[in-house]
């Protein structure tokens, strides 16, 4: 049919086990926020982009709300709070701009 929204969905499930291990392993350690989204670029972003080549020129709400609970939960803010504040303190983007440079310039192999 020409839509990705269920696999979306199922990477968004992965990214969010992924996630919770994640957070479990490293909930009794003292770790820098810039080595937690280090360590969730390289374990959970990983899985939200699998594929993102072909799927990734949609913005995909569930894929965007892993990476939103997880800048929240760092930073023990309601989830209610403003997206927009949300990014800029913590100085990243959303993941669809990734998406859309990893599909705009294509990696030389």
């Amino acid at each position: 049919r020409g839509s990705f929204i269920h696999a979306t969905n199922t990477l968004a499930a992965k990214g969010l086990r992924a996630m919770g291990s994640l957070l479990h392993v490293t909930k009794q350690l003292y770790v820098p926020i810039a080595t937690m989204f280090n360590l969730f670029d390289a374990y959970v972003t990983s899985i939200l982009n699998y594929g993102c080549d072909i799927w990734g020129f949609t913005k995909y709400e569930s894929i965007e709300r892993v990476h939103r609970q997880f800048c929240k939960y760092l930073l023990h803010v309601k989830m209610t709070t403003n997206l927009y504040a949300l990014y800029s303190e913590v100085g990243r983007f959303p993941l669809y701009i990734e998406r859309y440079v990893r599909m705009a310039i294509p990696s030389i192999h």
